[in-house]
């Protein structure tokens, strides 16, 4: 068995619990997610199965779409509901074009220093180790993307939004952030991921009709095909007569490409596919200096 399964994560699960439940019921041990959800957050957390296990840091790089609430005037250690109330302030009359313009800020290329309660880990041991231990230490900011923030509605002290980014953006941070700037202070209050790279809620199912799934034997039919999550990058299927080499691994020419769906350019991740349309790998688009040639080299195999 190999494949994706595009599920709903409910609120007070880990990512990680949510394997672990998978690989039971399963019976499997290759099981894995393509991005964290934290217990407080639910919606839409890829699980990659056997072999497929092999895309997931390809749909861990894809962009990632939420549904957040935050409230102004209140800040949280863990900057969430989870986390215990360490200021407030009163939120004065705030109207939506200020808070928009607020909001705008943050769109582009931003540095973001990751919450003392996350998973990242400092000198061996995970940062919500060290902050239940009353211990803060400093964080180095990283380089994220917020490609969108839509504002959904405005009661104050509430403010819902959609906000589309980059991997290792951490709404809860986004949402403190964006309190700050307004000059009250704020925390998440709740969570819902609607979309990771091409797999959406609509699309997703529960643990409990995962179980009924298993109950009447009907998990395979369910599976998503192993490149159902790359499907945002180009496809390039060779030529017969060199099938049996690049399913091996092998560099390819430009010339020994069967049909090309989509522009390339230098430096791009392809799919790439066999002249029956079998599923070979992902392979980079490359001009080599030396020989002045377009080349196809290998990243990672899934035959």
């Amino acid at each position: 068995m190999r494949g994706v399964i595009n599920f709903n994560k409910p609120v007070g699960l880990t990512s990680f619990q949510v394997v672990k439940l998978v690989r039971k019921k399963l019976d499997i041990r290759r099981v894995g997610h393509t991005g964290t959800l934290d217990p407080t957050a639910k919606g839409v957390l890829p699980i990659c199965i056997g072999r497929g296990t092999k895309v997931v840091p390809f749909i861990t790089e894809t962009a990632k779409e939420y549904k957040a609430e935050l409230k102004l005037g209140v800040q949280t250690d863990t900057l969430d509901s989870e986390g215990e109330v360490i200021a407030r302030q009163k939120v004065p009359e705030l109207d939506a074009d200020e808070i928009g313009q607020v909001c705008s800020r943050f769109i582009g290329e931003i540095e973001q220093i990751p919450p003392m309660y996350s998973a990242l880990k400092h000198n061996g041991k995970r940062l919500y180790e060290l902050a239940r231990e009353g211990k803060e230490v400093d964080r180095k900011s990283r380089q994220i993307s917020i490609y969108d923030i839509e504002i959904l509605g405005i009661e104050l002290p509430l403010i819902r939004f959609k906000v589309t980014c980059s991997k290792g953006t951490y709404i809860r941070t986004l949402a403190a952030d964006i309190g700050k700037e307004l000059g009250v202070g704020a925390y998440l209050t709740s969570l819902l991921r609607t979309r990771v790279g091409l797999f959406a809620i609509e699309d997703s199912i529960t643990l409990d009709e995962f179980s009924q799934l298993i109950e009447s034997d009907q998990i395979a039919n369910f599976l998503q095909p192993i490149d159902s999550g790359l499907l945002h990058l180009s496809k390039v299927n060779v030529e017969r007569d060199i099938y049996k080499l690049v399913s091996n691994g092998a560099t390819f020419h430009l010339e020994d490409a069967d049909k090309i769906n989509g522009r390339l350019a230098y430096e791009e991740l392809v799919r790439v596919y066999s002249y029956e349309d079998e599923f070979l790998g992902v392979y980079r688009f490359v001009y080599n200096e030396e020989s002045r040639n377009n080349l196809f080299k290998p990243v990672r195999l899934f035959c």
